[in-house]
């Protein structure tokens, strides 16, 4: 970076607690490289955890500046109130005119309770008949201490008692049994309900929740589980195996539309290809095989390199040549399987090997299906990947702005090419999966389709097609949802040549409540509600 000053206005204002972590990490590496960081903020807390002189301003006057480390919180508090510190140190505290309590009255006691992260430590006592009051700036924390109390922000250090009982508050029922009650500064019911409609994982939960619903009235014994020669077997069960090769090309798909703000549509068809690839490895280039011709890791890193491999070509394409993603992934979408029915000579390859049906069934000793396993793997070593480096922020900057991310030093173009090589690699694992459950290469039916059920599944999870901000948990639980509702339609009598029209129906209705358009609709709407009752109350 070759700033030399670097100005951040409120720029935590919207972060949560490991996204401040964060960028404060990013802060004080570029304060030991010299550079000249001013932060602007209104939480006290971080003022003193990363800043090293202060400045004071009010009602657009200078107040002064003064050395973190010698100006007490209570002292700049003062200064910004425009109160002198001996007015605020003659505030005396008051018992309420009730006189002293006894130990017997406590009613809740906290002993060293916090979080790290959120609140620090902290103590209190309050006594049967007693009313205590927080009070602070906002940012201050005193907001934060009453949902601890409550239970409903998690601890992870002190202890806390209510009536003498220790009370391990992990969640508000625990709390509501004890007796408390929480009624929050925000207790307007449309309010509350604005704001959880309003998260991120509203749309695929609530999404997920429907088709599960469908599904138990339809099905009685839909929830159904039970262990069948060491493995488990259920309707749910087939869903989350079924579901496995979509998580993983959904993690990819993730990936790519908010690098790109555009989508691949050739991960089916590289799914055939990576199978064709692996297949044709292990048999030694004839149409069927008992034994292998070759080691089943080296198929296994042929089909995972050939993915990888085109996925990088989609990513020149897109990044490096600026061609629209959708056009530039249209070439395999269209060459991809009649490359795989190259590779096999326009036949299906069968690969009658037990070890080969493992990925695609179970693990020796595990009654979970291996697919799912797998799915986990990856899901997981990738939310790492993003979470513990910042790779994670450059795709969201680069896919929200790629010149303004570009003027800032990331590499927007490697960033783009990045995604589109995971992609590809994701799309060659889910390839060898769908293999493995056949034990052959088709050509002609691995993949099919699954372009559309990895959009539909990134869509569904709360994440704009339009780039930016994006969440893989919500594109996750939009993969299951896909697989659910297809197994719904199944179980309907839908013949699969009309499930596609389902599922395009419902992009369509996800991507118009998304678009800007729609929002702007919504809130000129709201707006002449407002205006039409603001009439009638001044009739």
């Amino acid at each position: 970076m070759s700033a030399k000053v670097l100005i951040l206005d409120e720029p935590t204002s919207s972060l949560d607690d490991s996204e401040v972590e964060k960028l404060f990490r990013l802060m004080r590496r570029l304060k030991s490289e010299g550079v000249g960081i001013i932060f602007v903020t209104h939480f006290l807390e971080q003022v003193y955890e990363v800043c090293d002189k202060i400045t004071v301003l009010r009602n657009g006057r200078l107040i002064g500046s003064y050395t973190t480390a010698e100006l007490p919180r209570v002292q700049l508090v003062a200064k910004m109130m425009g109160k002198d510190f001996d007015d605020l140190a003659a505030i005396k505290q008051t018992d309420g005119g009730t006189g002293s309590y006894r130990d017997e009255d406590i009613v809740i006691k906290a002993v060293g309770l916090g979080r790290k992260g959120y609140i620090k430590p902290f103590d209190l006592v309050i006594h049967k008949g007693e009313v205590v009051g927080f009070t602070g700036l906002l940012g201050s924390g005193r907001s934060e201490t009453v949902r601890v109390l409550y239970g409903a922000e998690r601890t992870d250090e002190g202890e806390l008692f209510v009536k003498g009982k220790k009370l391990a508050a992990k969640h508000p029922i625990h709390s509501m049994y004890e007796g408390m009650a929480y009624l929050p500064e925000d207790s307007d019911m449309n309010k509350t309900l604005k704001n959880i409609t309003s998260k991120r994982l509203f749309l695929p939960i609530f999404c997920l929740i429907l088709v599960l619903l469908i599904n138990l009235v339809t099905r009685p014994d839909f929830f159904s589980i039970e262990i069948r020669d060491g493995v488990l077997y259920g309707f749910l069960i087939d869903i989350i195996n079924r579901a496995s090769e979509l998580v993983i090309l959904a993690v990819g798909m993730t990936l790519v539309v908010s690098a790109s703000a555009g989508t691949d549509i050739s991960v089916g068809a590289i799914m055939a290809v990576s199978a064709a690839v692996c297949c044709n490895v292990l048999t030694g280039g004839e149409r069927a095989a008992t034994e292998y011709a070759n080691p089943l890791i080296l198929g296994f890193l042929a089909a995972i390199l050939v993915g990888t491999l085109i996925g990088c070509f989609n990513g020149v394409l897109v990044a490096k040549l600026n061609i629209q993603p959708m056009v530039a992934t249209l070439i395999m979408f269209t060459a991809g399987r009649g490359i795989a029915q190259l590779i096999t000579d326009g036949q299906i390859t069968y690969v009658r090997v037990e070890s080969y049906k493992t990925l695609g069934s179970s693990f020796p000793g595990f009654p979970v299906p291996a697919p799912f396993i797998v799915s986990i793997v990856v899901v997981a070593a990738t939310v790492l990947l993003l979470n513990r480096t910042a790779l994670g922020m450059y795709i969201q900057a680069v896919g929200i702005n790629k010149k303004a991310s570009g003027l800032t030093g990331i590499k927007a173009v490697l960033i783009i090419f990045l995604a589109y090589a995971y992609c590809g690699f994701c799309s060659g694992l889910s390839g060898l999966i769908a293999s493995s459950r056949i034990y052959s290469a088709d050509a002609n039916n691995i993949g099919l389709n699954m372009e559309l059920d990895a959009i539909l599944a990134v869509a569904i999870g709360g994440n704009s097609l339009g780039g930016g901000r994006f969440s893989i948990a919500g594109s996750v639980i939009g993969a299951y949802t896909i697989q659910a509702l297809t197994t719904t339609l199944y179980a309907m009598h839908v013949s699969s040549d009309q499930i596609p029209v389902y599922k395009a129906i419902v992009v369509v209705i996800i991507v118009t409540l998304q678009s800007p358009g729609f929002a702007r609709w919504r809130k000129a709407l709201a707006q002449k509600k407002a205006d039409r009752a603001e009439g009638k109350e001044a009739a």
